[in-house]
């Protein structure tokens, strides 16, 4: 015959899980309603609000980051590429530019050939989804704002699509070579030193996308 009381009672309830579930889920209940409880329950709600605010601010800042650039489908490789032209072609020039030599035709085709690196790389970036290169990009657009007035002057134009485009070929034709150089020389306030800079960053935060790609343009296969 069992033994149900005293000690032997106690010894069954030990042994009955249910029984020891309900004292433990009891003695957790009363902890809970007790002034220490209420003060650990209210100090982890308040770090689950933090958490979920610093959330909240972080998915907040992601999508209010307002690029001048429409993003569709990723071609984070193309960018890549286009900034490695655009960043060869910016040397390109800055070295034309600075040599007392090039004038007339050939500065002004490699400025053409900047142009058109630079146009590409725009385009390319509408097809991006990496933050730090639409930043640069952002940052790229701004510095070409800036010059437009002087970009002007040389028969240049900054499209609303942020494009640069030739739009009085007589003016850009009968521009002075020291004109040219004055904006596109190494100076510290050179628009293609800025622009090269920024197709600098832009290429390196593209980089992981793209191993095969060197900056002069071509692959490392040795073909473009």
């Amino acid at each position: 015959m069992a033994n149900t009381q005293g000690i032997g009672a106690y010894t069954a309830m030990l042994n009955d899980p249910s029984v020891y579930q309900t004292k433990t889920q009891k003695l957790a209940a009363e902890f809970l309603e007790s002034d220490k409880g209420k003060e650990i329950t209210e100090r982890l709600n308040k770090q689950e609000e933090t958490k979920k605010a610093e959330a909240e601010a972080k998915q907040a800042r992601r999508s209010t980051y307002q690029s001048p650039f429409q993003t569709g489908y990723t071609d984070n490789r193309q960018v890549n590429k286009d900034s490695a032209d655009l960043e060869n072609s910016a040397k390109n020039l800055i070295r034309n530019a600075d040599d007392k030599r090039v004038t007339g035709k050939s500065l002004k085709d490699s400025l053409k050939q900047f142009m058109k690196d630079y146009n590409e790389t725009i385009d390319a970036l509408k097809n991006s989804d990496d933050k730090e290169a639409l930043k640069s990009g952002s940052q790229m657009v701004n510095t070409t704002s800036q010059y437009e007035e002087q970009l002007e002057k040389l028969g240049l134009k900054v499209n609303s699509d942020n494009k640069l485009e030739v739009e009085d070929e007589k003016k850009l034709e009968a521009a002075a070579a020291e004109e040219i150089k004055a904006i596109f020389g190494s100076g510290t306030d050179s628009f293609a030193s800025k622009v090269k800079g920024s197709a600098s960053d832009i290429n390196d935060a593209t980089s992981s996308y793209n191993q095969t790609y060197t900056r002069n343009g071509t692959n490392v296969f040795g073909t473009t």
